[in-house]
């Protein structure tokens, strides 16, 4: 019997053997790094943080998970805590999922596990979507994926705090010049266009400090309290 060329047609449609394998091993290996980044940036350090000491971090200051939140009402230690362990939650994924799936191509690899491992603390499943601002994670994504774009973004932040003692006007402005210092450093176009992106959701995740900004209600960082009057002596 003589096979009609239907079955060629149908097994170049549906490759099978060594052809479905090649397919199927890099379409797979983006599936996981897209979960596990989004799994590794969804660990809400603050909160968990807040937690251990009986404190909702939600409820408490600006109602923030961030770093910066966690420092003003949890003191210096716990503060360093959650900021190292967010840029930690950003550079891992980057650094170590590429090499878990080598099958792929590790630039994509990285640049999922880049943007992923920032929406899962924005964004986290554990807190119903809703987490923090995302500059950690992003400074541990930019220190792990683009060094000298980060010390161009660090630079502006620390710059833009010392001239004015606002972390979220810091953020903003080092959101801003991030994908102004990719290209600066000469990087690929794919790279451009994420740290386009990370910029772009900074600044929208700091609209109400752009809001307390605009009014002059935004709180700085070392601004004292002004002292309570003493109360008035009775006659």
């Amino acid at each position: 019997m003589v096979c009609g060329p239907a079955g060629g047609e149908k097994s170049r449609l549906f490759p099978v053997g060594p052809a479905a394998y090649n397919h199927a091993v890099p379409a797979l290996s983006y599936l996981a790094t897209v979960l596990l980044a989004y799994l590794c940036g969804s660990v809400p350090t603050g909160f968990l943080v807040g937690r251990a000491k009986g404190i909702d971090i939600r409820k408490v200051g600006s109602g923030n998970m961030g770093a910066t939140n966690v420092f003003r009402t949890l003191g210096k230690g716990p503060g360093i805590l959650v900021l190292l362990v967010d840029a930690a939650k950003g550079a891992l994924p980057v650094l170590l999922l590429p090499a878990l799936f080598h099958r792929a191509d590790p630039v994509w690899l990285r640049l999922l596990a880049a943007l992923f491992a920032v929406l899962g603390h924005n964004y986290t499943c554990w807190l119903g979507f809703k987490g923090g601002k995302g500059i950690a994670t992003s400074a541990g994504v930019l220190a792990a994926l683009v060094p000298a774009a980060f010390l161009y973004t660090l630079l502006t932040w620390v710059v833009a705090f010392a001239a004015s003692r606002y972390v979220s006007l810091a953020s903003i402005c080092a959101a801003g010049i991030l994908p102004i210092a990719t290209v600066l450093t000469r990087q690929p176009l794919p790279i451009v266009g994420l740290n386009l992106l990370l910029g772009l959701l900074a600044i929208w995740k700091h609209k109400p400090n752009l809001e307390r900004l605009l009014a002059g209600t935004e709180n700085r960082i070392g601004k004292k309290s002004a002292p309570t009057p003493p109360p008035e002596a009775k006659p």
